[in-house]
C-alpha cells in the first residue's frame, strides 16, 4: 500500500491550501473536507481530484467567517456545518458555496455563546449541538436560527462544570458526553437536564485518568471511550461506574 501527498507546496492537483490542518472527514457523497489552522477549508472530490478552496473575505459577509476551521461536520440532512475558532458557527451552502454566519453578540441571548467553537454533533434526535471555548453548550434551533446555551454556574453541582469544551457523544441510553478541558468528563442527561461529572482522583485508579478530554466515541457494542490529554484512552464500565486505562507505557 502507499499513501498519496495532499500538501500545500506546488500546483499540482493534489496541492492543498495549507499544511496545519486540524480537521478532516468524508461526508456521504465521498468528499473529503479539510480544516485548516491559517487558510480556511478545502474539498476534494475523490471521483475527480478537483479541489474547491473556501475562505474568509472580509468584503464579503457570505464567504467563511474566519481561517481558522476547527471542524466539519455533516448532519443527517446532508448540511456541512464549520466550527471556526474565533468566527462562530458556518453553515455552507453547497449550490451557492456560500456560508451563513452564526456569530455571538453580547446583547443577544439567543445568539450563539461564544465565536470560539470546538466540537459540532447531531444526536439520536436530530438536534444540533454546539461546544464551544468559553462558552459552554448550545442547542440549535434550525426553525428561529437561535440558541439555547448552557453555561457554568458555580452555584449549581449539577451543571455543566466548565465553559470550556472540546467534545461531545452520545450513549445508547441518548445522555450526551461532554469533554471539558481540565473540569473533566460530564454526561448530560437531556430528559432530567442534569449534569453528572467525572474527574480525575489520585487516590481512585479506577477514576478519570485526566481531566482534559479532547474525544468521546460510542464503538459498535455500545461501549463508550474518552480520549483524554496525558492519560490515555479511557473506558467506561457502567456496571461499576467506573474508568479502565488504556495508556503508552516506555519499553523497559
Amino acid at each position: 500500500e502507499k499513501f498519496t501527498r495532499y500538501s500545500r507546496e506546488g500546483k499540482n492537483q493534489f496541492a492543498i491550501s495549507s499544511n496545519q490542518l486540524q480537521s478532516v472527514t468524508m461526508d456521504s457523497d465521498g468528499n473529503i473536507w479539510i480544516g485548516t489552522a491559517d487558510a480556511g477549508m478545502d474539498r476534494i472530490n475523490t471521483a475527480t481530484g478537483t479541489r474547491i478552496h473556501y475562505s474568509s473575505n472580509k468584503n464579503d459577509s457570505t464567504s467563511l467567517s474566519e481561517n481558522n476551521v476547527i471542524n466539519i461536520y455533516e448532519d443527517s440532512k446532508k448540511n456541512i456545518w464549520v466550527a471556526v475558532y474565533g468566527g462562530g458557527l458556518n453553515l455552507l451552502n453547497k449550490k451557492s458555496n456560500t456560508f451563513t454566519r452564526y456569530r455571538h453578540q453580547n446583547s443577544n441571548r439567543t445568539s450563539i455563546s461564544s465565536d470560539k467553537v470546538y466540537s459540532i454533533f447531531e444526536d439520536s434526535r436530530n438536534r444540533l449541538w454546539i461546544g464551544t471555548h468559553g462558552g459552554g453548550l448550545n442547542l440549535f434551533n434550525p426553525l428561529t436560527g437561535t440558541f439555547r446555551r448552557f453555561e457554568y454556574d458555580a452555584s449549581n453541582p449539577n451543571g455543566l462544570p466548565s465553559n470550556e469544551l472540546y467534545a461531545i457523544g452520545e450513549d445508547d441510553e441518548h445522555n450526551l458526553w461532554i469533554g471539558t478541558e481540565n473540569a473533566g468528563l460530564s454526561i448530560f442527561n437531556l430528559h432530567t437536564e442534569v449534569f453528572n461529572n467525572y474527574l480525575h482522583d489520585e487516590m481512585d485508579n479506577s477514576s478519570l485518568a485526566n481531566n482534559s478530554i479532547y474525544t468521546a466515541y460510542k464503538d459498535r457494542k455500545g461501549n463508550m471511550w474518552v480520549g483524554t490529554f496525558a492519560g490515555g484512552v479511557n473506558l467506561f464500565n457502567k456496571d461499576y461506574n467506573e474508568f479502565n486505562h488504556y495508556k503508552h507505557t516506555s519499553s523497559p
